[in-house]
């Protein structure tokens, strides 16, 4: 079998799984006196591989079975866009998709080493007597997507309907407020509970020594309102707060030390 100068066209991580095992075989990557193209219909194939021997990948998703997980089948054409090798992935009676996806890729690897090396030994990519099944060909993406489905998501339940519905602030305020007297910091032996720690966030000096300053309102990408909180960095928990800061809500700006406060630093943000 001969060393193959390969070419690579896609962004999916089944096909990262697939050049990185080819690569291990010793074969090479490269742009140009390429031998092989393989893609998996994520990007546009450059124009200087059309009449490139090519191996494209495609994904058939069927209807769920009863795992509520669809079936699969991986196809492979030529770049005459003739069917070459179709391989069916078995059901995943578990019912979640990240096994599947796991599964379909390893098997995706397998199938893939055995056609380059069949193409390493007879450069043909000869079209395959069988037939696809009827399913619409997708990218390989697809596959990456399917590793967030799982029999236990799909519910008619409104009490879990409801409860999804809540965003996750408010879902960690409620939890600050339920477990408020419990520690969450142990910095050399002083503890910091959890009702400390939300009102160092949101800088009350009456109750936190004057360790947090003025706050000023922001809005994160998603448009949640939260506080800007100003953290003096003598505090001996300051470390661990700017790290815990963002779990309530909050963002920080973190004051300069006392030698530097003459000097003006721009806030910084975190959220």
């Amino acid at each position: 079998m001969r060393c193959l100068t390969m070419g690579w066209v896609g962004t999916s991580k089944a096909l990262s799984a697939v050049r990185a095992e080819l690569e291990a075989y010793g074969h090479r990557c490269a742009d140009e006196g390429v031998d092989l193209v393989i893609d998996d219909g994520s990007q546009p194939l450059p124009i200087r591989w059309a009449c490139t021997p090519r191996l494209s990948l495609r994904l058939g998703i069927g209807s769920p079975t009863v795992s509520e997980l669809p079936v699969l089948q991986l196809r492979s054409y030529n770049h005459d866009h003739c069917l070459v090798a179709v391989l069916d992935i078995a059901e995943e009676p578990s019912g979640n998709g990240q096994h599947l996806c796991r599964r379909a890729t390893r098997v995706l690897v397998e199938w893939m080493a055995l056609q380059v090396s069949r193409f390493a030994r007879d450069p043909q990519l000869r079209a395959s007597p069988t037939s696809a099944s009827d399913w619409p060909d997708q990218d390989l993406q697809s596959l990456d997507a399917l590793a967030y489905l799982h029999r236990f998501n799909c519910t008619a339940d409104p009490e879990l309907l409801r409860a999804a519905q809540v965003p996750i602030i408010e879902r960690l305020q409620a939890s600050l407020i339920t477990f408020a007297e419990r520690p969450a910091l142990n910095v050399a032996g002083e503890v910091v509970t959890y009702r400390q720690l939300q009102t160092q966030s949101l800088g009350d000096p009456a109750t936190t020594g004057g360790t947090a300053g003025g706050c000023g309102r922001f809005s994160d990408r998603r448009g949640l309102p939260g506080k800007v909180c100003r953290v003096v960095r003598e505090h001996p928990c300051d470390s661990r707060l700017r790290r815990s800061l963002p779990a309530t809500g909050c963002a920080a700006s973190y004051s300069a030390p006392a030698a530097h406060a003459g000097k003006r630093r721009r806030p910084c943000v975190a959220g």
